[in-house]
């Protein structure tokens, strides 16, 4: 991983994906920012704190997507409850 003080430096998951394989480019970019914008302002579940069920993303895209990484740079329990917690 590549830091730079307290940060990630820009790119350092898309140059690990490209290590791991070739990171393609959907309508949504070659990195999608998944970020809790809110209800109102959300165009897609994922920019939202609800619960998503497992799924296949873009299953009808052609090659399918084979693997997708997910990081995580800052987890805010304010917005939502943690897996774990709601147990």
């Amino acid at each position: 991983m590549h830091t730079a003080g307290e940060g990630i430096l820009e790119g350092t998951v898309r140059r690990l994906g490209n290590r791991l394989g070739n990171v393609r480019t959907t309508n949504y970019g070659d990195v999608y920012d998944v970020k809790d914008v809110g209800l109102s302002r959300a165009t897609n579940l994922a920019d939202t704190n609800l619960a998503i069920a497992a799924h296949t993303d873009n299953p009808y895209r052609h090659p399918v997507p084979g693997v997708q990484m997910l990081h995580c740079l800052e987890m805010d329990t304010a917005a939502g409850v943690a897996k774990e917690e709601q147990q």
